[in-house]
């Protein structure tokens, strides 16, 4: 999934990073409206894929 998100330059950061768990994700949403529209529809589409095999 990482490759997907540089793909379409949207950056996801875990939980972990600011916190103990890793459950959630933290969104910015410092940027112009037109952006954050092209980010939730990246999020949209990287949620709708099947998730990654295990190794």
């Amino acid at each position: 999934m990482v490759e997907e998100e540089i793909r379409h330059k949207l950056m996801i950061l875990p939980g972990c990073v600011f916190g103990r768990h890793d459950t959630h994700i933290r969104l910015s949403y410092a940027v112009a409206d037109q952006t954050l529209e092209r980010g939730i529809e990246v999020l949209r589409q990287l949620a709708q894929q099947p998730p990654p095999a295990s190794a």
